[in-house]
């Protein structure tokens, strides 16, 4: 019996590699706050990102979201100053226990033990 978690450590590997060949392409333009790697391609336009962590693309900052598709062509920089009223970027969190809850969703109540299933439908064929 093949064990999956080491076919998935192989294809990770294979996977690094396939990225590895395709970065030495690019040339680094810059690193964010979360440890994302941009890069972008000589004589071209193309426009690359290096997830650090879990690839997910709500996790790119404003800044370097407009970069990376084309809305600005000024590369941004860690030491770009963010006005007082600007929050941190925060990625998606649909799914965690960190997502939001409006304050009168069952969800939220059953969670709080306030509403709680009493009993389970049955059909009355």
């Amino acid at each position: 019996m093949l064990n999956c978690n080491s076919n998935f450590k192989n294809m990770f590997k294979i996977f690094t590699l396939i990225i590895k060949f395709k970065i030495r392409k690019y040339k680094k333009v810059g690193r964010d706050e979360y440890g994302n790697t941009y890069y972008l391609k000589p004589n071209s336009d193309e426009r690359f990102c290096f997830y650090y962590g879990i690839p997910e693309a709500s996790k790119i900052p404003p800044q370097w979201h407009a970069w990376i598709h084309y809305s600005s062509n000024e590369i941004p920089t860690i030491n770009d100053i963010k006005c007082k009223w600007q929050l941190n970027h925060i990625p998606n969190t649909t799914g965690t226990k960190f997502a939001y809850t409006p304050k009168n969703s069952i969800k939220n109540a059953i969670s709080k033990g306030v509403f709680t299933i009493v009993k389970k439908y049955t059909s009355w064929s």
